[in-house]
């Protein structure tokens, strides 16, 4: 089934990025203040990796180490799976799905042209909803029409309710 959508349709064309030598406490603070759950590695427009605040709290916050003396390049996921922008959203979804990753880099001629999430793609089509929830990367809505996932009002992760057709956090209720 193709959805007409690429991924150049959906993704984010300005990810956040850092370099590699920006350090861990810096890397969590921009995560907080542009409200995104991960952040590009970058030098000079080459991905060279990918940090999440699983990765922060799996390797620093777990493991009792140092925040401002390791560096995004010491905790970064160096093997990151990219996705060209031409790609139709239903193979991506399905691609995600396969591979259980949330987000992907997306890369053209070895540039980084922008970043795609489970978000981005359910913004644009929702009815790839089904996909997500079989993924795990959401879960599946209960009576009370209730999961969890990214708030389509502010985008936060969390518990939602579905208010009009949207998905929406008890904040953006």
């Amino acid at each position: 089934m193709k959805t007409g959508l690429s991924v150049g349709d959906a993704m984010t064309t300005k990810p956040i990025c850092v370099t590699p030598s920006k350090t861990v406490q810096y890397c969590a603070q921009l995560m907080i203040k542009k409200k995104v759950g991960s952040l590009l590695v970058v030098d000079k427009n080459k991905l060279l990796g990918i940090l999440t605040e699983k990765d922060i709290v799996k390797q620093i916050v777990a493991k009792h180490l140092s925040a401002k003396k390791l560096t995004a390049k010491d905790i970064m996921i160096k093997r990151v799976k990219t996705i060209e922008p031409d790609k139709d959203l239903f193979y991506i979804m399905n691609f995600m799905k396969k591979h259980k990753v949330k987000r992907l880099p997306v890369i053209h001629d070895k540039k980084l042209q922008g970043f795609l999430t489970i978000s981005d793609v359910l913004k644009v089509q929702p009815t790839l909803l089904e996909i997500a929830q079989q993924g795990g990367f959401l879960k599946q809505a209960t009576k009370e029409t209730y999961s969890e996932g990214m708030c389509e009002g502010c985008e936060n992760f969390g518990q939602l309710q579905e208010k009009d057709g949207q998905f929406l956090c008890q904040e953006c209720l």
